[in-house]
C-alpha cells in the first residue's frame, strides 16, 4: 500500500503543479509576465493527499489476504516482586518525512523568490507548503513508552509534541491490525476518544482509557507493550 500511495500521490502532485504552471503562463508574452502560482499552493497539497489516498485504496489487500484482528486484552507479563519494566517502540513513515521536507523546500524557494521581488511568487503562497511540510515532518514518526509512570507518546524527530497519560487514567490495552484505508488515511485520524495514529498499516497498540475512549498507535511489538500496560494497570489497582 505504501508504493500505491507514493505513485498515486506523486502522480497527482506533479499533475497539479504542471496544471498550475500552465495556467500561470497562459497567454503571457514571456516568462517574466507569468501569472501568480497561488493556484499551485492549493492544488499541489490537495493532489498529493487525494492521490495518496486513492493509491493506498487501490493497493489494499485483496479478499484472500485475511487481516488478523485482535479485540481482547493481551496476556499479562509475569514480573517479579519489585521488578521494574519499560517497553519502548516506535514507527516511522519515510515517505511522509520526504514529502514534508519537499513541501518545506518548495515553500522556502517561493519565499526566497518573493524576497527578491518575483511577482509570480507572492510571499503568502509559500506559507501553505511550509506549514503543510512542517506538519508532515512532525507526524512522520511516533515513539511510545510504557512504564510505571504510565503511557508516553511523542511525535517527530525531536519527539515533540509529547503526551503523557498516567496509569490511573488507563483501563486496558491490546494488539490489533489496522490499515490506512480503514481509518481515513495517514497521520492522526479520528476524533478525541476514538483516534488512530497511523504511520503504516499492520500491527497497532490499542489503549482503552478509564473514561471509555480509545487510542490506536501503529508501532511494532504492540502485543508485548499491551501486556506490560495491562500488568502495570492491574498492579496499580491493587
Amino acid at each position: 500500500m505504501g508504493l500505491g500511495a507514493l505513485l498515486g500521490g506523486g502522480g497527482l502532485f506533479c499533475l497539479a503543479v504542471q496544471l498550475a504552471t500552465v495556467s500561470a503562463n497562459l497567454d503571457a508574452p514571456d516568462w517574466r509576465r507569468a501569472g501568480s502560482l497561488s493556484l499551485a499552493a492549493l492544488l499541489a497539497p490537495a493532489g498529493l493527499a487525494l492521490g495518496g489516498w486513492l493509491g493506498a485504496l487501490a493497493a489494499r489487500p485483496g479478499p484472500d489476504e485475511v487481516s488478523r484482528r485482535g479485540g481482547t486484552d493481551a496476556d499479562l507479563l509475569e514480573l517479579r516482586p519489585g521488578q521494574r519494566a519499560v517497553w519502548v517502540s516506535s514507527a516511522r513513515n519515510g515517505w511522509l518525512l520526504a514529502i514534508g521536507a519537499s513541501l518545506v523546500a518548495v515553500g522556502t524557494g517561493l519565499l526566497v523568490a518573493a524576497a527578491f521581488g518575483a511577482e509570480s511568487a507572492p510571499w503568502p503562497t509559500s506559507v501553505v507548503p511550509i506549514v503543510a511540510g512542517l506538519l508532515g515532518v512532525a507526524l512522520s514518526s511516533v515513539r511510545v513508552r510504557i512504564a510505571q509512570d504510565g503511557l508516553q507518546v511523542s511525535y517527530g524527530p525531536l519527539r515533540l509534541p509529547r503526551r503523557h497519560v498516567p496509569l490511573v487514567k488507563l483501563d486496558s490495552a491490546w494488539s490489533e491490525e489496522r490499515f490506512p484505508q480503514e481509518v481515513g488515511g495517514w497521520g492522526v485520524r479520528g476524533l478525541p476518544g476514538a483516534a488512530t495514529i497511523m504511520l503504516r498499516g499492520g500491527e497497532c497498540l490499542v489503549v482503552r482509557y478509564a473514561s471509555g475512549g480509545r487510542l490506536a498507535i501503529s508501532v511494532d511489538d504492540a502485543e508485548r507493550g499491551a501486556a506490560l500496560l495491562n500488568t502495570l494497570v492491574m498492579e496499580g489497582a491493587r
